[in-house]
């Protein structure tokens, strides 16, 4: 098995990571773990026989998105924030995570940096204003997207917020052995729910079938969702995947479909890229910085732009094959956490060395 670490002069930095039960064992951004050799934060044994009532009494513990994970990491975190020095401490999701360091941080007592990384929309951060006060109190805060970047300029000097792309395991999600674009029936891939303009997921796939009933369509979201869907043939909606099945799914489609509202960035959009599947996907939040016209269809929230350019890249196999070649080019020599994990590091050094 291959060293996938790729900097040996973190050792100072410390890594605290909040777990999501959607995120499987290759995707989300813990997967900086295995590229960076860093300290990783847990969550103490001893914290969690201290009933729930007795932990959130303390001051300031309750709050959304600040879970009882966040708090006994954070708790347990306090000695090596005061104690230590010339460390950095680099929480992966600012909006779950923090409480206690930027306090620390702002009061002065820390002699160490501590930085974290935002992936919520501006317009939902805006409405947190727990989540903004305490980014003021960073050293630095990281974005997965320049349009958090214009939302944290009102608050931090530029030099103080990076923007570094989310990433993905190009090794793990990668493109079949071979791919038949010149099939007759063709299988489309939704993925995910966050953020998802579903009504419109809905009748592009009703458009879709009427034009022709040699489409196959696989969804993958909460099953809270299922019942858009109700009615539709030839649509298996699916709630719980591992990771091997998921990789097939990209793997066996002809055309991954991404009807987002808004977004930062979009795990699903980059593990289609890495399996080199063509991607259709709506123009909105920082999918531009992800993806352009040579790799990705980018089309309005609209149903019948949508549909109409659907149609057309089936119709043109060569195209598909096209964009899906140049979006796994894009993924492997730009988003691969190893490339992810090398800008970080200019991050870290700039931060350690201000």
């Amino acid at each position: 098995m291959k060293n996938n670490r790729v900097f040996e002069s973190q050792e100072k930095v410390v890594l605290i990571d909040h777990r999501f039960r959607h995120h499987g064992a290759h995707s989300g951004y813990k997967q900086l773990s295995r590229y960076l050799t860093c300290s990783i934060a847990k969550s103490p044994s001893f914290l969690r026989f201290v009933p729930d009532k007795v932990l959130y009494r303390l001051p300031g513990m309750s709050a959304l998105w600040y879970d009882r994970e966040s708090v006994e990491t954070e708790l347990a975190l306090i000695p090596s924030l005061v104690f230590s020095r010339g460390r950095l401490f680099h929480f992966l999701y600012g909006e779950n995570s923090l409480k206690i360091a930027p306090a620390l941080n702002s009061c002065g007592w820390i002699a160490n940096r501590v930085i974290a990384t935002y992936h919520q929309l501006p317009s939902v951060l805006s409405v947190r204003p727990r989540i903004t006060v305490l980014a003021t109190q960073l050293d630095a805060v990281i974005v997965v997207s320049a349009t958090q970047a214009s939302y944290f300029n009102r608050l931090l000097s530029p030099d103080r917020i990076h923007v570094v792309r989310h990433g993905v395991d190009a090794e793990f999600f990668r493109p079949p052995d071979d791919r038949n674009n010149a099939r007759d029936d063709f299988e489309i891939l939704s993925v995910g729910s966050n953020y998802r303009n579903l009504d419109l997921h809905a009748s592009v796939i009703r458009n879709l079938t009427k034009w022709s009933t040699r489409i196959h369509f696989t969804v993958i979201g909460d099953d809270y969702y299922r019942d858009y869907y109700r009615g539709i043939p030839n649509l298996d909606y699916r709630t719980s995947i591992t990771d091997d099945d998921l990789r097939v799914c990209y793997q066996r489609s002809d055309l991954l479909l991404l009807p987002l509202k808004d977004a930062t960035a979009c795990n699903a959009l980059v593990e289609g890229m890495a399996c080199g599947v063509p991607i259709v996907v709506t123009n909105v939040g920082g999918v531009s910085e992800y993806v352009d016209a040579s790799c990705a269809a980018l089309v309005p929230q609209d149903s019948h732009a949508m549909s109409d350019v659907t149609i057309e890249l089936l119709r043109q196999p060569t195209i598909r094959s096209g964009l899906g070649l140049r979006a796994r080019e894009r993924a492997v020599t730009e988003l691969d956490w190893s490339q992810i994990a090398r800008e970080l590091c200019k991050v870290y050094d700039l931060v350690m060395g201000r």
